[in-house]
């Protein structure tokens, strides 16, 4: 065999690896010298590409790590590449099983579970890191990422990737809460923003947190209608589908194609085979695809909600409740029996109820009405109407695409909530009706009949109340939410501070980037408001919409009062020379930071122009102005 590695098809590989026996014979050394077109592999001096060769030839054939440490593995990671590529799931699941190095483990684990569809890989994952985090770090998941930085900051992007929102959610040991999720989270992003120098990492993870807030002010975070986990939702929308919507994006003109109205399933699939070649058809089949997950994805979709709201008991309970007892009637034997008779009867057809409260498709109730599909021409209007609004909103704001996705599917969900509520109005028609057999006169057997079947509509009025869209869907809010989540912010910090807000004009609502502008903006106003002004203090904020220059432009006047002693010329001319020290910096100082935050922005070209000076007709009073360029007003 030897031999035949030496003049056969595997001669020039057998001699190039020659003398590397096992795995750790590949663990870097410290030498950063390189030889670009090595004979022989040299640990010393060879580079990414021979030694990730030389990983899987060695791993395939062997897959034991027991050797490595965790310093070891460290090393190796930073010096090849595409490891989870290169080597298959089952070397991957063989060398963690031979690992004796909790995080030598960890590691295999991870690449594994970038490509395996074992659930049983992927508990397996959840189980090691949870451990290895609670072992070796307190449970605190930044500094695990902090440490594994340290050790080589290649393996890092892996944990960024991979701790996202859903994967958070399944890690109780780690993240006890809901509100835990979007937490750690927001901290893993900012870290990673802060020692890569990843600008969307960090608004990420700013946009998480005002998404959650303005959620608890509008009391958005409930379970009395349908809903979706949309921060998630636009997340896989941006790391799956953005490429095929960049080709409608960058057309001049959107025209919708001849030949586009619906004729059923078989035009999708004939569409498949020419998206390949014309942006609006791939951009068509990628929001076909981004509605099928904003319906059945078992994370973040509407089904993730019926299954909390439906499987999970919610339905049983809701319709049994409030059924008058029969004792109170004093009811006959007879009219009881008949009545006991009818509701385990009601009991066993909530079953048949619940069938029909799921998506269709495989694996579901064979009576299942709800559907995922864009399957008739309502809901292919709204689809084109999709495309158009989105060619329109990308000419100015190229981030709104997942925002104007997310949105659309709710229209065409809207259509199909109509089917729904037939399905649930016919359910209580065949269900929901309690008759009794009684004589003419007996009243208490008419008035418990009644109240009954009172009881079962208002139950069913319930149920039916359940599959409607939400009447706010972040992130698209009012100016008044924003204003007070900053209000709360800054109470939070200057307890004295509690102003009656009067708001004028700030009743329309705002979407894209503008929504997490005018929160920063409006944030670094009212907490200045909070900590130089009046307390409890007054505030006046009115917004205005106008066309400027071919296009339209909001602008937010923000009025509070001064301290006593103080005046609003006197805070303009102490904002003017904070201003001196420019917008570098802005963000990560304090005192005296606001005007140049506000710098910053304008420089960022978040803000189109920041104003501030005394109130003419109230010397005590400050105003200050900000101006933002409109691409996301609803």
């Amino acid at each position: 065999m030897r031999a035949r590695d030496l003049t056969g098809i595997n001669a020039y590989e057998s001699k190039f690896y020659d003398g590397v026996a096992t795995i750790a014979d590949l663990v870097p050394t410290q030498s950063e010298i390189f030889d670009p077109v090595p004979n022989i592999f040299n640990n010393a001096t060879a580079g990414v590409l021979s030694r990730s060769c030389g990983l899987v030839k060695l791993a395939e054939r062997n897959p034991d790590f027991s050797g490595l440490t965790r310093e070891d593995i460290g090393g190796l990671m930073g010096l090849t590449i595409e490891v989870d590529r290169l080597l298959s799931t089952s070397t991957l699941r063989a060398g963690a099983k031979s690992a004796n190095d909790p995080f030598v483990r960890l590691i295999l684990q991870t690449l594994l579970r970038e490509h395996s569809p074992s659930t049983k890989d992927n508990f397996q994952f959840k189980y090691d890191f949870q451990d290895y985090v609670i072992s070796h770090h307190d449970g605190d998941i930044v500094s695990f990422i902090k440490s594994v930085y340290q050790l080589d900051p290649a393996i890092v992007p892996y944990f960024v990737l991979f701790l996202d929102e859903t994967m958070l959610s399944k890690i109780p040991f780690l993240v006890k809460t809901a509100e835990g999720v979007y937490e750690t989270r927001a901290k893993v992003l900012e870290w990673y923003a802060g020692i890569s120098g990843d600008q969307n990492s960090r608004d990420k993870a700013k946009q998480l947190r005002i998404d959650r807030k303005i959620a608890a002010v509008r009391g958005q975070i409930n379970e009395t209608r349908l809903n979706i986990d949309a921060l998630r939702f636009r997340q896989w929308i941006d790391s799956t589908k953005l490429s095929d919507f960049s080709g409608l994006i960058r057309q001049e003109i959107f025209t919708i194609p001849l030949g586009f109205d619906f004729k059923g399933k078989k035009m999708l699939s004939e569409l498949k085979l020419t998206a390949h070649r014309d942006p609006n058809v791939r951009a068509l089949l990628a929001v076909i695809d981004c509605y099928r997950e904003f319906c059945v994805n078992p994370d973040f979709g509407v089904a993730s909600y019926l299954g909390r709201r439906i499987r999970h008991g919610t339905l049983r309970g809701t319709l049994l409740d409030a059924l008058p007892e029969p004792a109170e009637y004093k009811l006959s034997a007879s009219s009881t029996a008949q009545y006991e008779v009818w509701l385990e009867t009601f009991r066993k057809s909530i079953e048949a109820i619940t069938a029909r409260l799921h998506f269709s498709g495989k694996g579901t109730p064979s009576g299942a009405v709800i559907s995922a599909e864009i399957d008739n021409k309502d809901k292919w209007e709204i689809l084109l109407a999709c495309l158009k609004t989105m060619h329109e909103k990308s000419q100015a704001d190229q981030g709104s695409a997942s925002l104007i996705v997310e949105q659309y599917c709710w229209y065409i969900f809207e259509v199909e909530l109509r089917h729904v509520q037939n399905a649930i109005a016919e359910a209580r028609s065949e269900f929901g009706v309690f008759k009794m057999k009684h004589a003419a006169l007996e009243q208490k057997a008419i008035g418990f009949e009644k109240s009954v079947n009172i009881a079962l509509a208002n139950r069913f009025n319930t149920v039916a109340s359940w599959f409607h869209k939400p009447p706010n869907i972040s992130p698209v809010a009012e100016i008044s939410d924003i204003v007070e989540v900053t209000l709360r912010e800054t109470r939070a910090e200057f307890p004295d501070f509690n102003p009656e807000p009067r708001l004028i004009g700030t009743k329309f609502e705002l979407s894209g980037g503008v929504y997490y502008h005018v929160y920063d903006a409006l944030s670094v106003i009212v907490r200045n408001a909070g900590k130089h002004g009046d307390h409890p203090g007054t505030l006046e904020i009115s917004a205005q919409v106008d066309e400027h220059d071919l296009r339209r432009i909001l602008t937010i006047d923000v009025i509070s009062r001064t301290k006593t002693g103080d005046s609003g010329a006197k805070a303009a001319a102490r904002m003017a020379k904070a201003g001196l020290a420019g917008p570098v910096g802005a963000d990560v100082v304090e005192g005296w930071s606001g005007t140049r935050k506000l710098q910053k922005m304008q420089m960022d070209k978040a803000l189109l122009d920041f104003k501030y000076r005394e109130c003419q007709d109230s010397p005590s009073e400050i105003k200050v102005s900000v101006v933002f360029p409109l691409t996301g007003i609803v």
